[in-house]
């Protein structure tokens, strides 16, 4: 195995983690990749991982955290989702608006209808 030395080394490493459902070591591996190098795209995928652990106040920060670098859709869908799952359901419609503004796509309305729902 290649020795990982790089930021772009440990993202890869975090992504196929991700992939294959090892979320633990996808987070270690992003925050590795993070204190190498911050790309919005490691916060984004370490919000996802963290997201599935269900540790969604930092999924939340380390969301923001990408959004801060690049205004992306996934990244405002994810603050959406945990912000849903915490029941911060005005902040959450909030999110899904700017995921939607940015790219439609189905599970956004679905969440920002049970935001809706939810207030």
């Amino acid at each position: 195995m290649k020795e990982l030395k790089t930021a772009r080394d440990f993202f890869a490493l975090a992504k196929e983690s991700y992939k294959h459902g090892k979320y633990q070591l996808a987070i270690d591996a992003f925050n590795q990749s993070l204190a190498l190098h911050e790309d919005w795209q490691s916060f984004q995928g370490l919000g996802s991982a963290l997201y599935n652990t269900k540790q969604y106040q930092l999924a939340i920060d380390a969301f923001n955290q990408s959004l801060e670098l690049h205004k992306d859709w996934q990244s405002y869908r994810g603050v959406g989702s945990a912000l849903l799952k915490t029941q911060h359901y005005e902040p959450a419609i909030d999110a899904f608006n700017q995921s939607l503004a940015l790219h439609e796509d189905w599970q956004s309305y679905q969440e920002l209808g049970s935001a809706l729902y939810n207030t």
